[in-house]
Formats: C-alpha cells, structure tokens, sequence
C-alpha cells in the first residue's frame, strides 16, 4: 500500500467562483412578471360577476317583497268576502283579576267542562326600546265550548295555582297557533312547565288546504278565515277565544 506525503488540494479559478456567484444572484432574484392586461381582464371580469350577483339578489328580494303585499291585498279580500263570526248566547265571558278569584272561577271552570280540549293565548305589552327585557305576560286567555276566562296576571302578586295546575296538567289540551312558543314564554316569565300543547297549525298542514300553503300566515285569525272561506261558517267551531276581544268590543276587561 502506498501512501503519498503530500496532501492534494482542488484549486478553482476565481473567475469560475465569480461567475457562479452570480449566476446563482441573478437566478433567484429572477421575478416572471405577469402581463399587465392579463390582470385586467382577469379583474374586470370579477367586477362584472359581484354586480351581477349583486342585482340578482336585489331582485330577488323585490320580487319577495312585491309578492308579500299581493298576497296581503289577496288575504284583506278574502276577510271582507267572509261572514262575521260571533259567539252563541249561552257563551259566558268573565275577567278575572284577583288571584283568589282566578282559584275559584278555575276550579269551577274545569268541573263544568265536558271536553278537555281549550284554546289558550297569552298577551303581553310590546317592547319598543332595543336591547330592553320582554316584559311578563298580562293576560292569559282562555277559552272552552261554552266559556271564555281572560285572567290579568299583571295586576296580581303572584300566578294563580289553580292557573299553574292548568298548564301543567297533561289530560288537558291546550290549542294554539305557535302554541310551543307561549309554553315557552310562561316558563319564562313564570318558571310553569306546560304540558298538553297542541299546535293547531300542524292540523292545518295535514288538511292540505290550498290558502295554508299559498298565503303562509301563522296566526288563529288567518286559520280561521281559510276554514270558513274553505267548509263555511257552520263547520267551523265557534269557540274561538279571539271573538270575546273581536266582537263590538264585547268580553273586554274594563279598568275599574
């Protein structure tokens, strides 16, 4: 084996050093340059597409709203083509605004009823200031085949028992429009579980009447004029707990 005294060494000329120096500068400073038209087209086109998106979706929403108040000016028609619904005589309408009266008149209320179905509807003062808490509900209506109770919880210390027993009595239907809402609002307000809500909309889907699904109107008033309009006055139950507020201001609490 031999073996060489003298180390080799790799000498490279300068000139090499400096030309790859700067080619290896020149190469990674190197920027392809877009074509200026190119970009402009390329954002014209995109201007173009979000006006056009714009004024579609303005449109849109016109033809939701031109079509909003074709079918209210239609529904308004259709109320004044419809007879004029007022409760039987033998109908009793009481306000009740003293806790120990709601007792009582309840407890009778329910031992006179034949059927365990009732309408129930609640009112409330609105709120007209943003940001400021619903206020409580003062009046909780209800209304039987023979009977309509308007209790003014609002002028009461404390809710009702035999009110409270009422609500959270399951046997005991309790029907509405968005009835799951105000079950939702007692409990709210007053910390009342219900039980026994029948939504009366849900019915209204099943029947498949075409003014349901035309107009789209969620309240008793409209329910109840596409039933008479629909099967006639006569088929449709009179015990409909708006009339004790609707009929020549008849059932109304007075202030006394």
């Amino acid at each position: 084996m031999h073996t060489f005294p003298y180390s080799i060494r790799a000498r490279i000329p300068r000139s090499n050093i400096r030309y790859t120096l700067s080619r290896m500068i020149s190469t990674s400073l190197t920027i392809p340059q877009a074509n200026s038209e190119t970009l402009q087209v390329s954002s014209t086109k995109d201007t173009e597409k979000e006006v056009s998106e714009k004024e579609a979706k303005q449109l849109e929403k016109q033809r939701e709203i031109s079509l909003k108040r074709q079918l209210k000016a239609e529904f308004s028609v259709l109320l004044q083509d419809l007879p004029q619904l007022t409760y039987p005589k033998h109908y009793k309408v009481e306000c009740i605004n003293t806790e120990d009266k709601a007792n009582t008149t309840l407890r009778e209320f329910l031992k006179s009823q034949q059927g365990d179905v009732f309408g129930v509807d609640f009112e409330w003062p609105p709120t007209f200031i943003k940001g400021q808490p619903e206020k409580k509900i003062s009046l909780v209506q209800i209304c039987s085949s023979n009977a309509i109770l308007l209790v003014q919880t609002t002028r009461m210390k404390s809710f009702p028992k035999e009110l409270q027993r009422f609500f959270e009595d399951r046997d005991l239907l309790k029907t509405g429009v968005n009835i799951r809402m105000d079950g939702l609002k007692l409990h709210r307000d007053f910390g009342i579980k219900t039980n026994g809500l029948v939504e009366l909309m849900s019915f209204a889907n099943a029947s498949k009447l075409p003014e349901v699904k035309k107009y789209h109107m969620r309240s008793l008033r409209a329910l109840t004029a596409f039933f008479v309009s629909y099967f006639g006055s006569r088929s449709v139950p009179i015990a409909n707990i708006y009339l004790a507020k609707t009929t020549h201001g008849k059932g109304r609490c007075q202030n006394k």
